[in-house]
């Protein structure tokens, strides 16, 4: 094929999708142009394409002795429309392509697998933990009418609550006297600590998009209390904190907790698939490039 020689070609018949459109191949263009289709290895989706499961099929195949040394990947992507797309996976000629297009459907197709049984398996948990909420909402209540039996006054570091005025006490619980939450300063605060990750780590760009990513996801939510979009502010705050300490043993707890918030309390407050899927994929790449990188 390197011995061609040509100055134009049609694609079509009568003369039309004339390559180059105009002109004549420079040397070596026509080459180019239809190595393509002898050394790729094409993946059509239908119903678009789950990135996630996409990455780990790419993955699984390249950690096969028979592919380790290919120089397989993904060559690019076109968007075909009505939710079609086409990925070109980059095979060399001597690859067996028929069984590289089957093994890479059969692994997207497990991993897709995969991520569902994860999901519903979160899904099942969910009623046991609104359960448990609502155990610990009891438990409170009880606390609340304790306290309000008691001739006291108290504030807490949390920005919690006891006045009473006469014989009457009132107890209000929330981020200041009035309960109100400020959404902005909440988002503020989270991307001035994703600011904060030190440029010397390792993959510190990488870990401020992720986050940065998470945060205008979680802003953008409709779907969301405002009291839950403040509580998730603080767990991507957590996360963004501890990866400014990797060598702290609390900062890497803290880290997990908030990983199990999303994983866990999340699905409780929402049941956006779209938007829980879009966070998971997110914290999954958060996790992955943080120092401390085997915390589950």
């Amino acid at each position: 094929m390197t011995e061609i020689v040509c100055d134009y070609v049609y694609l079509l018949s009568g003369e039309r999708e004339r390559r180059p459109s105009s002109g004549q191949f420079a040397p070596g263009e026509f080459t180019k142009l239809f190595e393509e289709v002898f050394n790729t290895v094409d993946l059509i989706f239908r119903n678009g394409i789950d990135w996630q499961a996409l990455s780990a099929a790419m993955q699984d195949i390249r950690a096969q002795p028979v592919y380790a040394d290919a120089g397989i990947r993904i060559q690019s992507i076109e968007d075909k429309g009505e939710g079609v797309f086409v990925v070109r996976v980059h095979t060399p000629s001597e690859v067996n392509k028929e069984r590289l297009h089957a093994e890479l459907t059969t692994s997207y197709q497990n991993q897709l697998a995969l991520i569902e049984a994860r999901y519903q398996a979160l899904l099942a948990g969910k009623d046991e933990l609104i359960v448990e909420f609502q155990r610990q909402s009891a438990d409170m209540k009880e606390i609340v009418t304790l306290l309000a039996s008691r001739p006291l006054v108290m504030q807490t570091g949390e920005g919690a609550t006891v006045s009473y005025v006469d014989s009457h006490r009132t107890i209000h619980i929330g981020r200041d006297n009035t309960g109100q939450i400020n959404l902005g300063d909440c988002s503020s605060q989270v991307s001035h600590a994703i600011q904060q990750i030190p440029s010397v780590m390792p993959q510190s760009e990488e870990l401020r998009q992720h986050l940065e990513a998470l945060r205008q996801l979680i802003e953008g939510e409709p779907a969301l209390r405002e009291v839950d979009k403040a509580d998730a502010f603080r767990q991507v705050e957590t996360l963004a904190q501890s990866a400014s300490l990797p060598l702290d043993p609390s900062a890497q707890a803290k880290a997990k907790n908030a990983k199990n918030w999303f994983t866990n309390v999340l699905p409780t407050l929402t049941n956006g698939t779209h938007f829980l899927t879009e966070v998971w994929k997110l914290i999954d790449a958060v996790m992955k490039w943080l120092p401390f990188s085997k915390i589950s």
